[in-house]
């Protein structure tokens, strides 16, 4: 997706994540699959002319399903479930179980409200500008129960991929950004 579109949509997507912190909602299942687009306008995608977008697309987030409601979740801390919380590959480390052989999660108390949302809107960014996952060498694995190990073994590391064709594309400074953050 060209980047003026991805920046578009994740402005959206932060605006509607900060008015939920606002109100102390935390979403815990940021994915592709829950953001909806529309627009009323026959004339959507790109002018390549001018370089930027004809009539963008609005954004709406869906499916609060495993959201931390303050009026449900009243002095439980927002620890996430044995099994997980979210969808696997694109919830923050702290939201699903431990790797094998490193030991317990890290705690969610000292996390701020909505912190493991703004990991899921890193790895939606990564799989906009790049059409992969940062985690997609995981599909490598023989089977769905590797593969999900190996995915929760990534994101724990916060190892992402940086060998694929397209990453080499990206201007140095959004891949220097993309590493270090």
């Amino acid at each position: 997706m060209l980047e003026p579109c991805v920046v578009h949509l994740i402005r959206q997507l932060l605006l509607a994540l900060q008015h939920l912190c606002e109100r102390g909602v935390e979403h815990r299942d940021v994915k592709p699959e829950n953001l909806l687009l529309y627009s009323n306008s026959q004339d959507l995608g790109i002018d390549l002319n001018a370089g930027r977008m004809r009539a963008p697309p609005h954004l709406k987030l869906a499916d609060f399903g495993w959201a931390n409601l303050p009026e449900v979740a009243e002095g439980i801390p927002p620890e996430a479930a044995v099994s997980g919380v979210g969808s696997l590959w694109y919830a923050a480390p702290e939201m699903n179980p431990s790797p094998e052989g490193t030991g317990p999660a890290a705690p969610r108390g000292d996390a701020p409200l909505g912190a493991c949302d703004m990991w899921s809107v890193g790895v939606i960014a990564y799989l906009l500008l790049l059409g992969h996952s940062p985690f997609n060498t995981a599909l490598r694995e023989p089977d769905q129960e590797a593969q999900d190990a190996k995915v929760i073994r990534l994101a724990a590391e916060g190892t992402i991929n940086t060998e694929s064709r397209v990453w080499s594309c990206l201007p140095e400074e959004d891949r220097e950004t993309s590493s270090s953050s």
